[in-house]
This record gives structure tokens, sequence and C-alpha cells, in this order.
């Protein structure tokens, strides 16, 4: 994957888990998001650019995201154009990963749409 579709698959990741896009105190650009990594017992927000999000190589920004499209999908959506993400993740590289999530969130995107 080229940097910019790295950015945009990041970016649609972070929708996916509840971002919005903002412009916190006249900066532009911005993306909030809530990432779920827990420090103890607390979870942070953190606000940035779509530049510096970080699923594409952190396994604590991408684990996330893989439980919550399993915890959305029913067991017929487990599996969508023959690739099933959560038995994939099991035993791949973290860029084979992050690409089948942002192949998954647009299809799921696509079905919830056209549903």
């Amino acid at each position: 994957m080229t940097k910019k579709e790295i950015s945009v698959g990041n970016k649609l990741i972070a929708e996916f888990m509840g971002a919005k896009e903002g412009n916190p105190k006249g900066r532009k650009n911005k993306v909030y998001v809530n990432v779920p990594i827990w420090h103890g017992k607390k979870m942070q927000t953190w606000t940035m650019t779509a530049k510096d999000l970080q699923y594409n190589f952190s396994w604590n920004w991408l684990m996330p995201v893989v439980h919550k499209a399993y915890d959305i999908t029913s067991d017929d959506d487990k599996s969508f154009n023959g690739l099933n993400i959560f038995e994939y993740g099991l035993a791949t590289d973290i860029k084979d990963l992050h690409k089948a999530v942002v192949e998954f969130i647009e299809w799921y995107n696509e079905k919830i749409k056209n549903n």
C-alpha cells in the first residue's frame, strides 16, 4: 500500500471506531480519535491528524478494530469475499491484516448503505 492508501485506510478505520472530524482550536484537517488503548483503568482520547494514526503498525490500535468488527457482524458475515479477518489475523503480518480490515470496513459500509 502507498502512504496515501495507508492514510486513507487509517482515516476510514478511525471513523469506523467512532472518530469525528473537527477543527479544534482553529487547526485544520484534524481528526478526533477515540483510541481504545487502556492505560491502567483509563482509556485515553487523543486528537491527531490522519497521518499520525497508528492502525497500520500498532497491534494495540488494530486489534480493537478487529474485535469491534467481530462483535458487529453476524456469523454469515464473518467471511466476506472468502476472507475471514478473524482467522486471518491470527497468523499474519500487521500490514496484511490492516489491508484486510480496510477492505472489510469498505464492504461493511457498503452493506449498511444498501440496507
